[in-house]
C-alpha cells in the first residue's frame, strides 16, 4: 500500500532539500503526509507504517511482525523457557570456571567435532551432554516425535 497523501497527490514537492521525506502522520481517515510504504502485521492483521516493524540486517525488507507483536511474542517465549535459559547460562559459567569438563568427542557418534551442551534434565544445570550439531539435532528431532 502507498500513504494516502502520495496516493492523492496531496504532497507538493517543495524547494526543500532533495530526497528528503515527512515523517508519517496517523489520523482517524489513515496516515497523510510523507513516504508512507504500508504493511500488514501478521500476527495483529493491521496496517502499520513500515517504520512500525523491526529491519532484518542485509535485506531491503523487515519482519513479518509489527515491533508492539514482537516484543509480546519474545516475552511470551522468554516466560516459557526461562528455566531452560538459567540452565544454559549456569552450563556456560560451569565451563568458565571448570566446573564443568568441556569434552572434544560427540557422547552419540564419538566423533570429534565442534560440540554443543544438551541438558536432559533443566533442574540439574550442570549435568550436560556433549553433542555434535547433527546428533543435537537429531535427538531433538526425536524429542518432537514423541510427543
Amino acid at each position: 500500500m502507498v500513504c494516502y497523501a502520495r496516493k492523492s497527490n496531496l504532497l507538493k514537492p517543495s524547494g526543500g532539500i532533495s530526497g528528503a521525506s515527512l515523517p508519517c502522520i496517523a489520523t482517524p481517515a489513515g496516515f497523510l503526509f510523507g513516504n508512507c510504504q504500508m504493511k500488514t502485521c501478521t500476527t495483529c492483521l493491521t496496517g502499520k507504517p513500515e517504520s512500525d516493524f523491526y529491519a532484518i540486517a542485509g535485506r531491503k525488507t523487515s519482519r513479518a511482525r509489527c515491533k508492539s507483536c514482537d516484543k509480546k511474542a519474545i516475552d511470551m517465549r522468554r516466560k516459557a523457557n526461562l528455566q531452560a535459559d538459567v540452565a544454559q547460562v549456569l552450563a556456560a559459567y560451569g565451563v568458565r570456571t571448570g566446573i564443568i569438563e568441556k569434552q572434544t568427542i560427540c557422547f552419540t557418534c564419538k566423533q570429534e567435532k565442534p560440540l554443543d551442551k544438551h541438558h536432559e534434565d533443566y533442574t540439574k544445570p550442570y549435568e550436560v551432554m556433549w553433542l555434535c550439531r547433527m546428533c543435537h539435532a537429531q535427538m531433538h528431532a526425536d524429542k518432537r516425535r514423541q510427543k
